[in-house]
């Protein structure tokens, strides 16, 4: 949030002298033609809070049914998924012994991150002046964390040479909309450039869309689709729409550049911001900072 804050203090002072110069020359009569309606369209990346991506580190914390799901604990615990993966390990590195015991030797509490995801937008505004305006938009993203663990077996074999742990990975897939109540402030420079600022609130909606490990290339999934019962396999078992994730909220604000490039469509470069409580618990209960940029193609009809 204070970075947020930093960058709309920095670029309001830039611009205030230019605008209230040109504010001095204007009428009400220039204020009413100003009036309007903008529609825009956008599209960049977005960039989500690896504190959020934390939901996906299958530690033991973000347990979610009394049987693990969520964690891995849940395939590893499971005797059937062990074996099948005892068996995998042991095949592509036959220098660990048959009777060997193999487990978790570390979960990835700060590894889990968001890969830069592609954000589209579409959102309207209303002028009531060449510098004031409120608008609503809503924006989507498909994001993806990725993580590591690493496994280990025991005893260890007497001189061995060949690595002792085995780096596998964590796969987090979730759609991410938000929809945003914003105002506008756009600085009158006397040019086809004019800076903006924009500010306010925020109402977000996350559902997780598949959880997985994955190894020796074969896919574990972390969700518990059986309701509490463990996988057995062979066996007709029912299995449940688990909807993970929710509706949160926050704040939000952004820089950008108007460039005009008619009476009628400008092109808009915007860096974006936002404070936000995302519903993935336990990682639900404070605003995390989330960043982005994007191009907006504004029509003003």
């Amino acid at each position: 949030m204070k970075k947020l804050a930093i960058c709309l203090l920095v670029f309001f002072p830039i611009f205030l002298a230019a605008q209230v110069r040109h504010s001095e020359k204007k009428n009400n009569d220039e204020d009413a033609d100003d009036q309007g309606v903008d529609i825009y369209i956008g599209a960049g990346v977005y960039m989500g809070s690896k504190k959020t991506a934390a939901y996906y580190n299958g530690g033991p914390e973000n347990a979610q049914t009394s049987s693990g799901g969520n964690t891995l604990e849940y395939v590893f615990g499971n005797q059937y998924w062990k074996d099948e993966i005892d068996r995998l390990i042991i095949e592509n590195h036959k220098y660990i012994p048959n009777t060997s015991k193999i487990y978790i030797s570390s979960y990835p509490k700060n590894d889990m991150r968001y890969s830069p995801a592609m954000m589209v937008q579409l959102g309207a505004r209303y002028r009531f002046n060449s510098n004031w305006a409120i608008g609503i938009s809503y924006s989507f993203a498909r994001l993806k964390a990725k993580g590591s663990y690493f496994v280990t077996y025991s005893p260890r074999v007497p001189g061995n040479e060949n690595p002792e742990y085995f780096e596998y990975k964590l796969q987090g897939t979730e759609n991410r909309s938000l929809i945003e109540l914003t105002g506008t402030y756009t600085f009158e420079t006397g040019s086809l450039a004019k800076p903006f600022i924009e500010f306010g609130g925020q109402f977000n909606f996350v559902r997780v869309k598949k959880f997985q490990t994955v190894i020796e290339g074969r896919e574990y999934s972390l969700i518990d689709v059986y309701g509490g019962n463990g996988y057995v396999p062979n066996l007709s078992m029912q299995t449940y729409d688990v909807r993970q994730g929710g509706v949160g909220f926050g704040i939000c604000g952004a820089v950008g550049l108007k460039l005009v490039v008619s009476k009628m469509v400008s092109l808009d470069p915007v860096f974006y911001m936002s404070g936000s409580r995302i519903n993935l618990a336990p990682y639900n209960t404070k605003l995390y900072f989330n960043y982005g940029a994007a191009i907006r193609i504004t029509m003003m009809p």
